[in-house]
């Protein structure tokens, strides 16, 4: 696991924030794995200063979504629910070398200094995870709004996405809502996947799996670790 000195400040000041944002971008930046196992690895044990870039999901299913992307790279890629940023890292290993990401999350999201969103360090960091060729745009705010549609919209620059992964509002009316607001960005024979389409408590998958269920298709992928498992889960669909 990475360390630094600013694991060692005690606390969350103004001064110990930026360095932890600015020191882990740099980290990021110096540090690309080499292969599949090691990125995701890598993803689930940065640390620096306390910022993390943990991913949400199960460590065998990423893995195998992301296998399955590793087949056909996409070049432009809508993430929906940033997070820590640890998807957006492996989306980004996995895409084309010259890839456009770009990712939307709520203000106020999972990456927060000192319970305070940092929007402009959120920026750096997240652009720090991507490669040196690939552009990476984060969108601070509310994915159902059109104004945020509209943004992603002047992101993508007029390219249809390759691959949309929602993992934003949980609640049925939600993860709805961003699908019929984001899919029609999707290119024929482009891919839509969902996190968290396994039945489990309320408040870890809200609607979603009740949504899966009304929209997956007899070609449908379904990516779950075991059978008995209550949560996560890794819903495909292709269009």
């Amino acid at each position: 696991m990475l360390a630094s000195r600013a694991a060692r400040l005690g606390g969350f000041s103004r001064g110990a924030e930026a360095f932890a944002a600015a020191g882990a971008a740099r980290m990021l930046r110096r540090n690309r794995p080499t292969s599949l196992h090691d990125a995701i690895s890598f993803a689930h044990d940065f640390d620096y200063g306390g910022v993390s870039i943990r991913p949400m999901q199960l460590s065998t299913e990423i893995r195998s979504f992301l296998k399955l992307l590793e087949a056909e790279p996409p070049r432009v890629v809508l993430e929906i629910g940033t997070g820590r940023g640890g998807t957006l890292f492996l989306l980004a290993y996995v895409a084309r070398e010259d890839a456009l990401l770009v990712s939307i999350d709520a203000p106020g999201g999972a990456y927060t200094f000192g319970g305070r969103p940092e929007y402009k360090r959120r920026a750096r960091l997240y652009r720090a995870l991507g490669r040196t060729r690939q552009e990476i745009a984060y969108i601070a705010g509310d994915s159902h709004r059109d104004e945020t549609r509209a943004r992603v919209v002047d992101g993508l620059r007029g390219e249809p996405v390759d691959l949309l992964f929602i993992d934003g509002d949980h609640t049925r009316e939600g993860v709805e809502l961003d699908f019929r607001m984001y899919s029609p960005l999707v290119r024929s024979g482009g891919l839509v996947a969902f996190h968290d389409i396994v039945p489990g408590p309320r408040e870890a998958v809200g609607g979603v799996p009740a949504f899966w269920r009304e929209i997956r298709t007899s070609e449908a992928i379904e990516i779950v670790d075991h059978p008995q498992q209550r949560s996560f889960g890794i819903g495909v669909l292709r269009f």
